[in-house]
């Protein structure tokens, strides 16, 4: 045994506790002060101190190493062999994993470009099992670690720009949907909907397509046929409506009278008419039989009887129906073939003797047409014709006419009147009003003519008078019936009586009566209430602007 410390020496030759074990025996033997414990669980021989690790002998446990620092050696996290990584987890679905301890850290060698394979060993491109890859252009690594390419359905796969790619199809197929996964999947030569080449569709008009290195129609579709013989018309012709293909092809119908051919269901039959005629008994015997024009069976079209018109024969006239001939006596006058010649020329008033010929309407009177003939036929009641003029009418008012009082030419004596047809003595008629200076009469005109209307029978005396002249003028006789006679009309008359003229006439807007002069501004006698103006006439005094003053005319 070599020297030792006092001390040392002095532990090494007494008995040692029996906890102490030989690591213990060989921290002293290494100079450290005694057994080395955490956190220096370590004996550095060279400096005779207990330390936390030595690079030498790394106790730290797995998952750390020893690393020297400022402060000396001290455990830091971190692998310091491969079989510390061994047991990491692979992910879910993940390939299995390669680890090793590169540089104190546990990395897959399969997939780490910086360890590709083992540590140390970098890679400029991908790390795919453990080896580099370009996987821009390698067919099993395609754009990615594990993505291969396949072996190419019918076709040569190759990777191009990390994307795989179909380099050529096997004769008779093609890449229709350009996914090179499935290769070249689409057999051009029997494939309908890539007929020869991706998407030539084998699509016959009304059939079904097939596929034999070339489109051919299969089967056409019910009520139609393949006749052209030209896979490009499909199964163009209608057998079931082609008069030259009717039911088979080939199979031509014969045009009925008055028609064209037709195929109806794959029959023939009447096809459509030729112009003016109709097929309207159906019978393709006789093809299309009627005439709608002119038939008034079928008038405009099939079924249209033109229906029997009063008093007359019913013709058709350019597919509509109209009147022929009328019965004797008859007239259609206003066009309507409802009600067919609907006028009796020789009774009806509206068409006497012919359309539009209407009998005048008499003055009250009826009209009659009697044998095309226009009369008057009757007198409206208190009405007579006495002068068998048709022209004006019943023109007899046989209530109040003095000269026809109560029946024709039956004339009342002078002085009498005719009331309710017979002649009475006539009581007289009065106008009698107050009219102001300068004031237009209104109310003195509507009265005026009132008294005018009233003037009915014969008159023995005409007066006028007034405020002025309470006895005033007056006129006697025949001529004053005339006077009185031409005041009711309107009538212009002018007449001497007992020794003055009296004149009856216009006057501005109004009938005046007046003595010797007519419509002035003398100094007379007038009455004239309905000139318009103020001037409205005066007795004794100027009929312009005269002051007020009553007015009197009395027929008697």
């Amino acid at each position: 045994m070599p020297d030792l410390p006092p001390s040392v020496g002095d532990l090494a030759a007494a008995d040692l506790p029996a906890a102490l074990d030989l690591a213990v025996a060989a921290d002293l033997a290494k100079g450290c002060p005694g057994p080395c414990a955490d956190p220096t669980p370590t004996c550095d021989p060279e400096s005779g101190a207990c330390v936390p690790c030595l690079p030498a002998k790394d106790t730290c446990g797995d998952g750390g190493y020893c690393e020297a620092g400022d402060g000396g050696f001290a455990c830091a996290t971190g692998c310091k062999k491969d079989s510390e990584c061994a047991g990491m987890a692979v992910p879910d679905g993940g390939a299995p994993m390669k680890m090793a301890c590169c540089n104190h850290t546990c990395v897959n060698v399969q997939s780490a470009p910086d360890h590709c394979g083992k540590c140390g060993a970098a890679c400029a491109q991908s790390c795919c099992s453990g080896a580099c890859v370009d996987t821009a252009a390698d067919a099993k690594h395609c754009g990615a670690c594990g993505k291969g390419c396949g072996a190419g359905f019918n076709s040569q796969v190759a990777c191009a720009q990390s994307k795989c790619q179909i380099l050529a199809c096997t004769a008779g197929f093609s890449d229709c949907n350009l996914d090179a996964s499935d290769g070249c999947e689409i057999n051009i030569k029997n494939d309908p909907a890539n007929c020869t080449g991706c998407g030539k569709f084998c699509n016959p008009k009304n059939g079904v397509g097939g596929c034999a290195n070339g489109c051919f129609i299969m089967s056409c579709y019910q009520g139609f046929a393949h006749c052209s013989n030209d896979v490009n018309d499909g199964c163009e012709t209608s057998i079931t409506k082609d008069p030259i293909n009717c039911g088979v092809c080939g199979k031509v119908c014969a045009a009925p009278p008055n028609a064209t051919a037709g195929c109806m269901g794959g029959v023939c039959n009447v096809g459509p008419c030729l112009n003016g005629f109709a097929d309207c008994d159906n019978n393709p015997q006789n093809g299309c039989e009627a005439t709608p024009l002119t038939d008034s069976k079928n008038c405009g079209k099939c079924g249209n009887a033109c229906a029997l018109p009063p008093n007359a024969l019913p013709v058709c006239t350019a597919g509509s129906c109209s009147i022929g001939a009328c019965d004797p006596n008859y007239l259609d006058c206003n066009k309507l073939y409802a009600d067919g010649c609907e006028a009796n020329v020789n009774g009806d008033i509206k068409n006497c003797g012919g359309c539009g010929k209407a009998c005048p309407a008499y003055p009250n009177g009826g009209a009659a047409c009697l044998k095309g003939a226009c009369v008057l036929f009757s007198c409206n009641p208190g009405f007579l014709d006495c002068n068998q003029m048709p022209g004006d009418g019943c023109e007899i008012a046989a209530a109040t006419d003095a000269k026809n009082c109560g029946g024709c030419n039956k004339a009342c004596d002078l002085g009498e009147a005719c009331k309710a047809g017979s002649c009475i003595i006539n009581p007289g008629v009065q106008y009698s009003l107050a009219f102001v200076v300068n004031v237009t009469p209104v109310a003195q005109c509507t009265a005026w003519n009132t008294f005018r209307g009233l003037l009915i029978g014969n008159y023995t005396s005409v007066t006028i008078s007034g405020s002025n002249d309470l006895t005033g003028v007056s006129c006697a006789g025949v001529e004053a019936n005339k006077l009185c006679q031409a005041l009711r009309t309107g009538t212009a008359v002018s007449t001497p009586c007992d020794g003055r003229i009296w004149t009856v006439g216009s006057c501005g807007s109004g009938i005046s009566l007046s003595l010797d002069t007519m419509c002035s501004c003398n100094t007379t006698y007038t009455v004239r209430p309905c000139i318009g103006n103020p001037n409205w006439g005066g007795v004794k005094i100027s009929a312009c602007s005269a002051p007020s003053q009553t007015l009197t005319v009395n027929c008697q």
